[in-house]
């Protein structure tokens, strides 16, 4: 619970603000922690700390300062978790955000001592760590019990836990549950120091919308999108000759794949950025010709394309005699769709090309990619002091939902939602 210079902490700003009953209002920056202007930490961090809420919309410390003075609810909460293996007689900070009039500390049953609560503040003992439970009780002003709270020493992680908000959701395609992921001890309990990576996947009448951990350093993504697969074969080493090149892009013998090309000029078209391929001078055409070797399996994929890192100045592109496209700006990486025009085997492409000024050629990497369908990519998230969320949403069917979570050493879990009929949205005029 800190601030940056030019800010305060909770406990600062309300504590004055209470004071004075004669101020209007206060402002809090913000309800959620959010995405950019990382604060109060740099890179890697990418998330504002700023939140009562992280970024899941689970509470972080300080929503228990702001609900004990904000609010009529008995509250006692402690904080930090009470797993800090390796510094066992180490003092730590313990701080107690409550409401109570007094609250007595304990650890393993021993009392640390009991404290008067300023209102709008906090009390802070300073703990030797020792592993085991860590625990509170809140009194009133007649020296009542009215709360009781405690932090343990978990086990290892071994168990996966799926928590959905909602377990029956609308059949509308738009309705959604959000679904708390814990990593949990032998015994059930939040294991507050794991990072493990969780796997998700899905059936019946939904899908996943994404996932966070509210962690404001993590970079995994929040949704996964089909990736279609790529494949690329390089096509390096051209063979060239000064030649008469059709401005109309009309063909000439030179492009013919059985054209004998042997006797020709050889270049590599480099992917460094260097000039071995520029070759031309101002003025000059040439034909430029390549070999590339394709599969029946790879025609069968939906999209294959040359792709050329610059065609200096001017360019008609063939591949076995058929046109497939032209070039007319230096300075573009051109694309062209060369599926119709290639069989399985040896395949030519021949490049005719018109220099205006300068170093001209075939210039960079040439290389043929050959994309196939898109593959639903995995689901995962890794937890964040034990937790994680995921976001599930209907389609328009009826049914059942089955989410399943699985992590290396963990045992998994899988959680049901049903999807109910419901009453329709009515139109907007």
């Amino acid at each position: 619970m800190n601030a940056p210079p030019w800010a305060t902490t909770a406990e600062a700003w309300w504590s004055y603000f209470a004071d004075r009953p004669w101020l209007s209002g206060g402002f809090v920056w913000t309800g959620f922690d959010y995405r950019g202007e990382p604060t109060p930490y740099g890179w890697p961090c990418i998330n504002s700390h700023f939140g009562i809420l992280d970024t899941c919309g689970f509470p972080k410390d300080l929503f228990y300062y702001y609900q004990s003075w904000w609010t009529t609810n008995t509250v006692l909460h402690l904080l930090p978790h009470w797993n800090w293996a390796g510094r066992e007689g180490r003092e730590i900070r313990v701080d107690a955000l409550s409401n109570c009039k007094q609250v007595e500390l304990f650890l393993n049953g021993q009392s640390l001592g009991k404290q008067a609560m300023k209102p709008n503040s906090k009390l802070t003992w300073q703990v030797k760590y020792a592993p085991g439970t860590l625990s509170a009780k809140g009194f009133d002003a007649a020296g009542k019990v009215i709360a009781e709270t405690k932090v343990e020493t978990t086990g290892d992680a071994t168990q996966i836990q799926l928590t959905p908000n909602r377990t029956s959701i609308s059949a509308d395609g738009e309705d959604v549950s959000v679904v708390t992921v814990s990593v949990t001890d032998a015994q059930g309990r939040i294991v507050p120091v794991a990072g493990n990576k969780i796997n998700f996947a899905i059936e019946g009448a939904g899908k996943i919308l994404g996932v966070g951990n509210g962690d404001p350093s993590c970079h995994e993504p929040d949704t996964f999108v089909a990736q279609a697969p790529v494949k690329s074969i390089p096509v390096n080493d051209w063979r060239w000759k000064l030649a008469g090149v059709p401005s109309d892009g009309s063909p000439i013998p030179e492009y013919a794949p059985d054209f004998d090309d042997s006797s020709w000029n050889a270049i590599q078209s480099k992917t460094d950025g260097e000039t071995g391929s520029r070759v031309l001078t101002e003025g000059q055409t040439a034909v430029f010709r390549a070999r590339v070797n394709v599969s029946e399996a790879d025609l069968k994929n939906p999209v294959v394309q040359a792709c050329f890192g610059s065609i200096d100045d001017h360019g008609w592109i063939f591949v076995n005699d058929q046109r497939v496209g032209e070039s007319h700006d230096w300075s573009a990486q051109p694309v062209f769709d060369i599926k119709h025009a290639l069989h399985a085997g040896d395949n030519v492409i021949a490049v005719g090309v018109k220099n205006d000024g300068g170093p001209g050629g075939i210039n960079t990497g040439v290389h043929v990619d050959i994309t196939g369908r898109p593959a639903a990519s995995p689901w995962s998230r890794s937890v964040f002091n034990g937790l994680a969320q995921i976001l599930v949403q209907s389609t328009k069917d009826a049914g059942e939902i089955k989410l399943a979570a699985t992590a290396d050493g963990l045992s998994p879990a899988t959680a049901t939602i049903q999807t109910q009929p419901g009453t329709p949205r009515p139109s907007v005029p």
